[in-house]
Formats: structure tokens, C-alpha cells, sequence
């Protein structure tokens, strides 16, 4: 029997709901730029995050750069808590 070398699964959407989580950060990061969540109606999950981060700064470059900066900080230390495992899936 052939070993396979790489396994590619579907992670985000298929096993856990990242949906809560990046609501959650983007929150705090518009909180920070602008200290407003005004701008949530800019927030698509089907956009990527270069797109959203446009989005929310309207165009405006500089303040994208930023947002996707502070997207990353706090995304990537927010210990996932409001990912969701999705109840289908044995843990």
C-alpha cells in the first residue's frame, strides 16, 4: 500500500468556525484605529485580508497597512477562544 507524503485538509469551515474569532479581532482593531466599531459594515468573510483592511480604511493605504498589522498581533495572540469546534466533529 502507497504512503501518501503530504496530507491537504480543509481546516477553517470544515472542522471549527473561525467566524466569532475574526469578528472579535477586527472589533479590537478598528477600536484601535479609529476608536469606533463603525466600520464593521466593511466586514466580509469571503474577503481576504488585504481586501477587508482596504475596506476599512477606505482606500486609504497607509491606514490598511496598519490594520492588517494589528490584525495579526492580536489574532495571533488571542488563544483562538472564540473559535468554534463545530459539534459534528469528535474531539
Amino acid at each position: 500500500m502507497e504512503q501518501f507524503k503530504n496530507y491537504i485538509f480543509d481546516f477553517d469551515g470544515t472542522l471549527v468556525d473561525s467566524r466569532p474569532e475574526l469578528l472579535t479581532t477586527f472589533k479590537k482593531v478598528i477600536n484601535k484605529v479609529y476608536n469606533s466599531e463603525d466600520r464593521l459594515e466593511f466586514f466580509n468573510l469571503s474577503d481576504t485580508l488585504e481586501q477587508v483592511s482596504l475596506k476599512i480604511a477606505t482606500g486609504n493605504v497607509e491606514q490598511a497597512t496598519l490594520i492588517k498589522k494589528y490584525f495579526k498581533e492580536i489574532y495571533d495572540s488571542s488563544d483562538y477562544k472564540d473559535t468554534l469546534v463545530y459539534s459534528e466533529v469528535e474531539q
